[in-house]
């Protein structure tokens, strides 16, 4: 659960199954990374991406966002912010 308490933020989810078309770092420490700046992205470098369906959402303060075990995310704050993300099993 992601939750801002201050100011607002950009959400992008994608759903693990586009796992093979998000060009994943190989490294252990950044397997679960994109190498695809995934708001601006390279479709010459990474044309697989084109296909990628994205998720947009921008969370206001006092708001919540639900996101599923396994999903891939990438936050972008729009102001001065914070927030708080509780993790469940």
């Amino acid at each position: 659960m992601f939750c801002q308490l201050r100011g607002s933020k950009f959400v992008r989810l994608i759903d693990p199954k586009e796992r093979e078309n998000l060009y994943l770092y190989d490294d252990l420490m950044r397997q679960n990374s994109s190498q695809v700046d995934v708001e601006n992205p390279d479709l010459i470098k990474f044309p697989l991406f084109s296909i990628v369906k994205c998720y947009d959402s921008v969370v206001e303060e006092g708001q919540c966002l639900f996101i599923p075990k396994g999903w891939f995310h990438h936050v972008r704050a729009l102001e001065p912010s914070i927030s708080a993300s509780i993790w469940f099993g």
